[in-house]
């Protein structure tokens, strides 16, 4: 079931993590301790299961993959923002989730925790709903953000 290339990643794409695997992947999860990558896109993630995923995530983690997960809703990109982007010591420098559904409301709190986030690097919120309020609160953002270098938002209702 997993795909890995390296000890550094770990691949899922376009597997369905059911509820019933996702308990034990999370607590493997954290016995990982040189994971870079995870890439969990097309696993019809619910809030839910990524929120488990999310508690788990190794301190080693720099790319976290989350592309076309549809049904993700408020709640698991508020745990996204407040409880990973957002803590000191986070170490992420790519977050990939283009064709999630974000709308304006589900943005904000990833982009209150990118204004003052020095890790990420490359952030691509493509192919989402994002409008003109969710366009301002990047705007805002990216006033005050020095670190972010690559920043994609193409195909959203700007």
């Amino acid at each position: 079931m997993v795909h890995r290339k390296t000890k550094k990643e770990i691949n899922l794409q376009s597997f369905y993590l059911r509820e019933s695997y996702v308990d034990a992947f999370s607590e493997g999860l954290k016995l990982q301790t040189n994971l870079v990558t995870l890439n969990l896109s097309r696993n019809q993630l619910t809030s839910n299961r990524l929120i488990k995923v999310l508690f788990k995530l190794p301190k080693t983690l720099k790319e976290l993959i989350l592309n076309n997960n549809p049904d993700l809703a408020s709640e698991a990109y508020r745990v996204l923002g407040e409880d990973i982007i957002d803590k000191p010591g986070c170490k992420l420098e790519k977050l990939e989730l283009e064709g999630c559904r974000i709308n304006d409301t589900a943005l904000r709190p990833i982009v209150k925790a990118l204004e003052y986030n020095t890790s990420l690097k490359f952030v691509n919120l493509s192919r989402n709903q994002i409008r003109e309020p969710g366009a301002l609160d990047i705007a805002k953002m990216i006033e005050v953000n020095t670190t972010l270098v690559v920043f994609f938002l193409h195909w959203n209702k700007l």
